[in-house]
């Protein structure tokens, strides 16, 4: 048996060991960020009927605003949330323009009440939606974002626009020149002829004007049915790994031996509970979930064996001499490799689910397996 086998079955032992206490500890990471995140709280206004709870369920990845889940928080406010999706969402069910005055006062009552709270409580921002269809805003309407402007951001959302080439009521509504940040046109629901439209453009609008503390909760709550906010988790998940890769390159920076590469997998393992949080994905859906069935109760079983085994080979460095060392530039380059193949695969098991075609564990190894060996060579970018 050559140094480099010897090694890795070294390496391949001692990872086997730690990988149960390193999965639970994984998921034990996730369930606290996903307790402790700082969530964006979202005030939507608008009359009955314009499609406000069809827009929620169109943006985020879960159906949050269900019929009747919402809390009760005044006779015309109702709070949404929903367990692993961290945002909040404040709705004025049932508004009409007889009771506009009431749900207004309502409306600023609640914004009032949680200015003193906790950052985790104040709301950050309103959209106030309008049904573009209707072609038609009310002075009670104008009166009311007049008004709400004063105490929080406002974003036009008009609702309903199977139209693009129908630009009347959105030029009427500009020469208003009402006080809110942005005017979007929003379709979301696909039908016959008529696509979905406009929910990227909000996306992008109000992740600019939320606070950058709960910036990484919306991009979480992102559905991953539309590409452009994959992209955004995407993103966002590559700038938290150049983090990862530094304290890994820090580790190493006083090289350790090859045998001791386990060494760094606590930060890697940090690391893809981060990224699975972004993506959105609960615990049990996670990579590492994946190979849960290759898990033995003395160690990892034969999947598991196969794919830490191919990973390593893919090192050159390993065995090539006697009590060979692990650099600070190798450890980051394992890092940044190990967190783009997770990204793939997390992708690769949202597109399926999409599809309702269930996820084949050989597929996933074999698809981190050529992810790691396309990316770990790969310079690690900057953090700029």
């Amino acid at each position: 048996m050559d140094d480099k086998t010897k090694t890795i079955n070294t390496i391949i032992n001692k990872i086997s060991e730690s990988i149960p206490n390193l999965f639970g500890k994984m998921i034990e990471l996730m369930e606290k960020e996903y307790k402790n995140i700082d969530k964006p709280n979202i005030i939507i206004v608008g009359r009955s009927g314009v499609g406000k709870s069809t827009l929620v369920n169109a943006l985020f990845r879960e159906e949050i605003a269900e019929t009747g889940v919402g809390k009760p928080i005044t006779k015309n406010i109702r709070k949404y949330e929903k367990e692993g999706v961290p945002v909040i969402i404040y709705d004025t069910r049932g508004m009409e323009l007889n009771n506009i005055a009431e749900v207004k006062e309502q409306v600023n009552q609640q914004i009032e009440s949680l200015k003193g709270a906790s950052g985790k409580d104040i709301i950050h921002l309103s959209w106030y939606c309008i049904d573009y269809n209707g072609g038609r805003i009310e002075d009670e309407e104008i009166d009311f974002i007049k008004e709400l402007s004063k105490k929080l951001t406002v974003i036009m959302v008009l609702t309903k626009d199977f139209f693009p080439k129908k630009n009347e009521f959105y030029e009427e509504l500009k020469k208003i020149n009402l006080p809110v940040t942005n005017i979007v046109r929003v379709n979301s629901i696909a039908e016959e002829n008529i696509p979905k439209r406009g929910l990227v453009e909000l996306e992008q609008i109000t992740r600019q004007c939320l606070p950058q503390a709960v910036q990484k909760a919306f991009v979480s709550s992102l559905s991953y049915k539309i590409e452009k906010f994959l992209e955004e988790k995407r993103s966002l998940s590559k700038k938290w790994m150049v983090g990862y890769c530094s304290a890994t390159f820090a580790e190493g920076f006083t090289p350790i031996p090859f045998s001791d590469i386990v060494l760094i997998l606590p930060t890697q393992i940090t690391m893809l509970a981060h990224i699975t949080v972004i993506y959105g994905l609960s615990p049990e859906k996670g990579l590492l979930s994946a190979f849960a069935g290759t898990l033995g109760t003395t160690g990892v079983g034969m999947g598991a064996r196969w794919i830490i085994g191919n990973l390593l080979k893919l090192i050159p460095a390993i065995g090539t001499f006697a009590g060979g060392l692990i650099s600070g530039g190798i450890a980051a380059s394992i890092t940044f490799g190990l967190g783009m193949a997770y990204i793939k695969v997390l992708e690769y098991i949202m597109n399926k689910k999409t599809q309702g075609i269930q996820v084949k564990e050989n597929e996933v190894l074999e698809l981190a397996k050529n992810e790691f060996k396309a990316n770990r060579e790969k310079n690690v970018p900057s953090e700029n």
